[in-house]
């Protein structure tokens, strides 16, 4: 099949009779709406299909800003594809940044905490460009109620259905599946769950992970050095400034970071690292903490929670050896 497809799209609206709004006198300032969700809505995994008997996957997912921040996620990077595998009890979301900084993204979506999850095998995997994504999910706003992704039966299409509460609009999207793009390895995917191995890790506010990178130029400062002297020393990053002038902050354990060290007494620890690399993950647009795990031997990684444990959004990079 050939899979330069051009995007199509169907959309099915459903609109009822306007009825006559009292109308109310708005209050100054213009409140940030949020959407409850119920855990009644919430029913995880599920035996049958919601749409039609015949489908694949349906996958519907009751926070659809989370989604909207995966998007977010990939357009910071830049991704050119997405891979979206659709496991048993989850559903992962990957793309790699093919630069310099060589980054992977992995998204992990735990199905028993989604509106509704049904996958007729134990694992089908699909592809979709990211700019077919993007015309989709970036219309995603505070209206949208819920967010469903559906693949039919050799259909060779991705259906998106967006729904909105206050217009009780249903409107579906049809994109075109791709079968050439890039795949999570089994070798990156074992990095990405090596976790507990990793000599150093931090959680701090994603604000104040913001601020490391936020007063840096790269033009003055390309790389950054995390440095740590045995297990009791403060983590330190360093790097330079304008006419060469070095800055040093300084983390340690406190209410505000988590700092976990298992280095030995009297171990150096020192790894370098593209400040384009950190700057792209620190401008993510996520509100939830971000831990950083580090280790000479390994990739660098961090991960962001969503969604009470429902996401998890992770990174890998190579750390610099000089």
């Amino acid at each position: 099949m050939s899979t330069d497809i051009s995007d199509t799209e169907t959309s099915i609206k459903i609109k009822p009779k306007k009825q006559p709004v009292e109308k109310k006198k708005n209050k100054v300032g213009r409140p940030k709406k949020k959407i409850e969700v119920q855990e009644s809505d919430k029913f995880g995994i599920v035996t049958e299909p919601e749409f039609d008997p015949l489908n694949e996957v349906e996958f519907t997912y009751n926070i659809p800003g989370t989604i909207k921040k995966i998007y977010n996620v990939f357009k910071s990077i830049k991704g050119q594809n997405i891979q979206i595998i659709f496991n048993s009890d989850s559903i992962i979301f990957y793309t790699k940044k093919n630069d310099k900084t060589n980054t992977h993204i992995k998204v992990i979506i735990n199905a028993n905490h989604v509106g509704k999850y049904y996958c007729k095998t134990p694992e089908t995997t699909i592809g979709i460009t990211f700019s077919n994504f993007e015309s989709v999910v970036k219309s995603i706003d505070s209206n949208t109620s819920k967010i469903s992704f559906v693949v039919g039966q050799n259909s060779g299409k991705l259906d998106i259905i967006i729904k909105e509460t206050t217009l009780e609009t249903t409107t579906k999207h049809t994109r075109p599946i791709i079968y050439k793009f890039e795949k999570l390895t089994s070798e990156i995917d074992t990095f990405f769950n090596e976790e507990d191995d990793y000599k150093i890790n931090m959680t701090l506010p994603a604000k104040s992970f913001k601020s490391i990178t936020s007063s840096i130029n790269i033009e003055d400062s390309k790389t950054i050095k995390i440095r740590q002297y045995g297990n009791t020393e403060n983590l330190t990053f360093e790097y330079n400034i304008l006419n060469s002038s070095t800055v040093v902050k300084e983390f340690s354990n406190s209410s505000k970071v988590n700092l976990v060290s298992k280095l030995e007494e009297d171990e150096l620890f020192i790894i370098i690292m593209n400040t384009i690399y950190l700057n792209c993950i620190s401008s993510f647009k996520l509100d939830s903490d971000i831990t950083l795990f580090m280790d000479e031997q390994k990739l660098f990684m961090t991960k962001s929670v969503l969604d009470d444990g429902a996401v998890e959004i992770k990174t890998l990079t190579p750390i610099q050896t000089n």
